[in-house]
């Protein structure tokens, strides 16, 4: 249960990764003719950005929107996904609903080696980004926890 359980946590990470690039390259194009609109309304426009901040991308609805198929999939399998920011971070934490840390021992290195692999990924979404948040040196972090939300494993990853 273990075994199956560590692969399914991967491979959502991997969807959810899909649906964040998609959101962060659709946000900037959508921006892009009100951006021009605003310009000229506003000299002393702070950034170019689509979102001031990575609250407000989390919060926004383009990004909702592509990760509730995701979420809505992860009903019925043991697991959720919450997506958070905290200051410059990104945060994706998958929660076990059943499994505790003990259930899950020695899965941590499995994990590491899934994260490990898929570093590309995680540093790519965070040099997205920089193109339409408005912060600075953004992470990706990617965080298991248990049922009793203590973290089994994190990684956070920075744009190169």
């Amino acid at each position: 249960m273990k075994k199956r359980s560590l692969k399914l946590l991967a491979c959502a990470t991997m969807l959810t990764l899909a649906f964040s690039l998609g959101a962060c390259s659709s946000d900037k194009e959508s921006s892009k003719g009100s951006d021009k609109k605003t310009e000229s309304s506003s000299d002393n426009k702070k950034s170019d950005k689509a979102y001031s901040s990575m609250k407000d991308f989390v919060e926004s609805d383009e990004l909702q929107s592509q990760i509730k198929p995701l979420t809505d999939s992860l009903a019925g399998s043991g697991m959720n996904l919450e997506i958070k920011a905290d200051g410059n971070k990104f945060i994706y934490s998958f929660k076990y609903e059943t499994l505790t840390k003990a259930d899950l021992a020695g899965g941590e290195a499995q994990l590491e080696q899934e994260l490990t692999a898929q570093q590309s990924t995680y540093k790519g979404l965070a040099s997205e980004l920089t193109k339409s948040v408005d912060v600075k040196d953004p992470i990706v972090v990617v965080e298991y926890l248990d049922s009793n939300d203590e973290v089994i494993y994190s990684q956070e990853f920075t744009a190169d």
